[in-house]
C-alpha cells in the first residue's frame, strides 16, 4: 500500500510542476509586475541620467516605466541634483513623465512632441537611457528628449 501512495504521490507532484509550467503568466500578474515602485525618499531631488530597460508605456506617449540598471549624476545637472542617495534608483522600477509646455495659442499646457514622439518610439524589454529631474516629491521627468 506505501508503494502504491509513494507513485500517487510523485505522479501528482509531477502533474502539479507540469501544469504550473505550461501555464503561462496571467496577464494581471505581468501588469503588475510592470508597475512602477515608489521613489525612494533619499532619492527625491535627483537630477541626472537613468539608464535602464523599458517594462511599459502608456497609449497616450506622455510617460513609460524602467527598471533601473545604472544610475549617472551628470555634472551639467549637478547643480539641480538634491537627492540624499541617487543610487536609491538602482534597481527600482520607476515612472518617467514627460514635459509639459504652455501653449502659445490657447494657454492650455501640452506635453511636447519632441518628448512623446521619442515615447512612442521605445521599445518594451529593450534599454533606455534618459535624462530626469525629480519634483522633489515622487515625480520624474525627462530634461530633454534624446536624439537617438
Amino acid at each position: 500500500m506505501k508503494k502504491y501512495f509513494s507513485i500517487y504521490c510523485a505522479c501528482l507532484a509531477a502533474f502539479v510542476f507540469l501544469l504550473s509550467a505550461t501555464n503561462p503568466v496571467p496577464a494581471a500578474d505581468k501588469k503588475k509586475a510592470a508597475e512602477p515602485d515608489a521613489l525612494p525618499i533619499l532619492a527625491r531631488g535627483f537630477a541626472g541620467t537613468l539608464e535602464g530597460k523599458v517594462l511599459t508605456k502608456d497609449d497616450t506617449g506622455t510617460a513609460f516605466v524602467i527598471k533601473v540598471e545604472k544610475v549617472k549624476t551628470v555634472p551639467k545637472y549637478a547643480q539641480w541634483n538634491k537627492a540624499k542617495k541617487p543610487d536609491a534608483l538602482k534597481g527600482k522600477k520607476v515612472m518617467i513623465h514627460v514635459r509639459w509646455f504652455e501653449d502659445k495659442d490657447s494657454k492650455k499646457y501640452k506635453p511636447g512632441e519632441d518628448f512623446v514622439k521619442w515615447v512612442n518610439g521605445l521599445k518594451i524589454d529593450r534599454a533606455a537611457a534618459v535624462d530626469v529631474y525629480s519634483d522633489g516629491y515622487s515625480r520624474l521627468i525627462m530634461v530633454e528628449a534624446p536624439k537617438k
